[in-house]
């Protein structure tokens, strides 16, 4: 940032936050603590239970119509406690996700969060960003922001500070190209986009496709109870019994046919699953994503950052026609074309370095390749400040993906020089002259031949390679192009990035999952083999393919390939968004990591787009489905498991729930079926009483408490069934069918085995409690593959179900409400 603004003071922003508060909007607050409660009583099921409490009341029965009471306030008061548990899981995920932006203050540059902004504060912003504040600008390169989220245009418009009319700029637009610095001017729910009252939301509350799944499963299943509570009414009226009975035993069955409690239970899964997510450095933007995040088949990751740490440091430079190790340079410094290098790797950058102090060493804001560049010139004992404020800034050509290049124009003692640095190859070509030492030197076939060769050897020790070139300037030059042409190549630097530890076991699981890692970088194809192989992602017959060779095949030479391709080298961002079309089209279900500008349409092309929440960004985090917070490739992998894990428990949670209700309806409707095939008057086995407290207990703990199950050991193993998962399977019925009618078959029989034994009102106690026992027991059973004791609050929950089931048959005043 520009030496000659001096920003707030600490003291002076800390004075302006208390008065005009912390830059945030205001949340559009629909979700009170009142609202949420009464939100619960619009439920038609307890609208049924206070019908049939009524009724009860009516004809006399005040012990059941106060039990009814009690379970109206049970239901409603655990709707409430999940509800409003879930609406705090998703705000404290939201507060995970703040931007952080570079602001100077107290005369340094700074990364603060965006939320601590005030009015005065001057920042920089860059293509990518998202703009925190209005503001104007101070200073503008070719700065270009699209204001589509306040105006509805979608086309960039060009802001300029030298205009006033065009020097405004405002929160929640986005910078598509340049760089600028801004004085902020407003912030919070004074800027123009908080004047609108808008609430921006990390986690999209929309109807997700699974929910969609649940509710329309519901409705089926309301239905089918409609239908066989009906049928069992009818029955009733026509084995004589009393129609009042059968009304609130019709009641009763449809509130225990219909499992109201899947809504509370998938949102309580999903909040309990996302917080697990959010531990492991996985923040989740569109909840719609989970379901395809658990079935991806292909990673397509970048190199930089990902695979590798990001810990950028140069080890080697080549000059004046050798090569040198880093600290070799210090006494080369005298040398005119070392000079220049270590120059124009000063000048041509964004980024600066927050120097050592006692309890750190210097580190890097901005991006850190930019930042190793000026980590080496400190290391070797030249100061920046002093470099950059004996010139003047006069242009600057951001980084392009295409051109692969950057450029700065300076002007130091009336003379302006273009300093330009970017991809070896990309760069030389546009050089027609080298130096070395004093002299500058035409820039021969052979030589060009001999730097590339130079090239490869820094590339095949795993290097990331920077060239850095110069050009003096004369005249009037407005375009990139007419700067960018003729220059001088002065050298360049083979920066080591180490590849993250432990990626060997990572992609060994990915492989036991079936899953496939794909790299797709813009480095040197010879680099990033030399760390794919280093860290274990390269197989036998796996293949190398550069941005050049994919733009000369089409999609239909392409697709064929596409297995045996492991590695896209020098590509560029619209090559990742055919590779994943590609991919896509051939039947995988793609998540694809991405940080910049250009990835976004990559990112929202593939069922998972996952932003790198430290390198990314603001566009790139605005698209994505996923961020992760560290930017490591293991943290996308451990999500992908957590992901199985959350879509598994919701799958489990809903076929314990039909399992169970199908089992309490086939119970009463069997013990009415039989009553009209035999001449004996058969009791119904479960009263009304029962049927509530037995729906209680099963749609609640133990039911909530399969959320927390940790997965079992086998989750990772093999790959898993395309993002079209459905809930209901072959499988689950398979499973809910014969454990519904065998939970019938046994409760009828204990029923009616003591109906021969004992008094009808013990025949029902027995058949009320086998069925509590067989539902706590099947629960366990939905969790095949997993051990008994891994899910130690399930284990606690059934235990507590089952004392109180003891408990209610067994203890004499309530006793008197169910054995009767």
């Amino acid at each position: 940032m520009h030496q000659s603004y001096a920003g707030l003071t600490s003291r002076e922003a800390e004075a302006l936050q208390k008065q005009f508060g912390r830059n945030e909007l205001a949340e559009s607050d629909t979700s009170t603590v009142l609202h949420m409660f009464f939100r619960q009583w619009k439920n038609i099921l307890v609208v049924l239970l206070a019908v049939a409490g009524i009724i009860s009341l009516t004809v006399g029965e005040t012990l059941d119509a106060i039990f009814i009471g009690i379970i109206i306030v049970l239901n409603t008061t655990l709707g409430f406690i999940q509800e409003y548990k879930a609406e705090n899981a998703v705000r404290s995920l939201k507060k995970m996700t703040v931007a952080h932006v570079r602001v100077l203050r107290d005369g340094t540059e700074k990364l603060i969060q965006s939320t601590d902004l005030v009015p005065g504060d001057i920042i920089r912003l860059e293509e990518g960003d998202k703009i925190p504040a209005d503001g104007h600008l101070l200073e503008s390169r070719h700065f270009e922001v699209n204001e589509a989220s306040l105006t509805g245009e979608s086309l960039p418009l060009a802001k300029d500070s030298r205009h006033p009319e065009t020097a405004g700029v405002y929160r929640g637009t986005i910078v598509t190209s340049g760089s600028a610095v801004v004085k902020i001017t407003r912030t919070g729910m004074t800027t123009k986009f908080g004047a609108m009252a808008v609430s921006l939301s990390s986690i999209k509350t929309d109807r997700t496709p699974l929910m969609k799944k649940i509710n329309r499963l519901g409705m089926q299943l309301s239905l089918m109870a409609i239908i066989v509570t009906t049928a069992v009414f009818l029955l009733g009226i026509a084995q004589h019994r009393n129609i009042i009975d059968m009304l609130l035993v019709s009641i009763s069955l449809a509130v225990a046919a219909v499992p109201e409690g899947l809504p509370a239970v998938i949102t309580i899964t999903l909040a309990i699953g996302l917080q697990r997510m959010a531990r492991k450095n996985a923040i989740m933007r569109k909840l719609g994503s989970i379901e395809g995040l658990g079935s991806t088949t292909i990673i397509a990751t970048d190199k930089t950052g990902t695979l590798t740490q990001n810990k950028m440091n140069v080890i080697k430079v080549w000059v004046n026609n050798k090569v040198f190790h880093a600290e070799e340079v210090r006494s080369e410094r005298t040398n005119p074309t070392v000079d220049l290098l270590v120059t124009t790797g000063i000048l041509c950058n964004n980024a600066s370095i927050i120097p050592e102090s006692k309890n750190s060493t210097a580190s890097v804001i901005g991006e850190h390749t930019e930042g190793s560049l000026l980590l080496f010139a400190h290391d070797i004992g030249v100061s920046i400040d002093d470099i950059k404020k004996s010139y003047e800034l006069i242009d600057e050509f951001s980084f392009d993906g295409q051109k692969k290049r950057m450029t700065m124009v300076w002007k130091r003692n009336g003379t302006s020089h273009a300093y330009v640095k970017g991809a070896p190859e990309q760069l030389l070509a546009v050089c027609t002259s080298i130096m070395t030492g004093k002299a500058t030197q035409k820039l021969t076939a052979s030589k060009r031949a001999q730097l590339l060769t130079e090239f490869d050897d820094f590339a095949r020790q795993g290097l990331r390679i920077l060239a850095l070139a110069y050009r003096p300037l004369t005249g009037k030059l407005p375009s990139r192009e007419s700067v960018e042409k003729n220059l001088t190549f002065l050298g360049f630097v083979g920066i080591a990035d180490p590849a993250r530890p432990g990626l060997n076991h990572i992609l060994d699981l990915t492989r036991q999952a079936g899953i496939r890692t794909i790299m797709i970088t813009g480095d040197n194809p010879l680099t990033a083999t030399s760390v794919a192989r280093h860290i274990g992602l390269l197989e036998p017959g796996d293949r190398t393919i550069t941005g050049e060779e994919l733009s000369r095949m089409t999609d239909e030479q392409l697709l064929p390939q596409l297995g045996s391709i492991r590695i896209y080298a020098r590509t560029a961002p619209e090559d990742k968004l055919r590779i994943v079309k590609l991919l896509q089209q051939s039947g995988e279900v793609v998540s694809v990591t991405g940080d910049g500008v250009n990835d976004a349409l990559a990112l929202k092309q593939a069922e998972t787009g996952v932003a790198m929440g430290i390198t990314g960004t603001d566009v790139a985090k605005e698209v994505a489905d996923m961020i992760i917070t560290d930017d490591q490739y293991a943290s996308i992998v451990h999500a992908i498991r957590e992901g199985r894990i959350i879509f598994d428990n919701i799958v489990k949670s809903v076929t314990y729930l039909i399992s169970c209700n199908f089992g309490e309806v086939l119970t009463i409707f069997g013990a009415f079926l039989i009553s009209a095939f035999v001449s004996r008057d058969i009791p119904s086995p479960l009263l009304p009483i029962h049927i509530l407290w037995i729906n209680l207990v099963t749609d609640g703990l133990p039911a909530l408490s399969l959320a927390f199950d940790p997965g079992s050991e086998t989750i990772m193993n093999g790959r898993r069934p395309n993002h079209t998962n459905q809930i209901i399977t072959r499988s689950t019925i398979a499973f809910i069918i014969p454990v519904s009618i065998a939970m019938a078959c046994i409760t009828l029989s204990a029923f009616f085995v003591s109906l021969v034994l004992f008094t009808p009102a013990i025949a029902r106690a027995v058949a009320f409690t086998s069925l509590v026992a067989l539902q706590l027991g099947i629960v366990f059973f939905v969790r095949d593959g997993q051990r008994i004791f891994s899910n130690r609050i399930l284990l606690i929950s059934v235990i507590i179900s089952f004392l109180l089931q003891v408990l209610i048959v067994s203890a004499p005043p309530l006793a008197a409400i169910f054995v009767r």
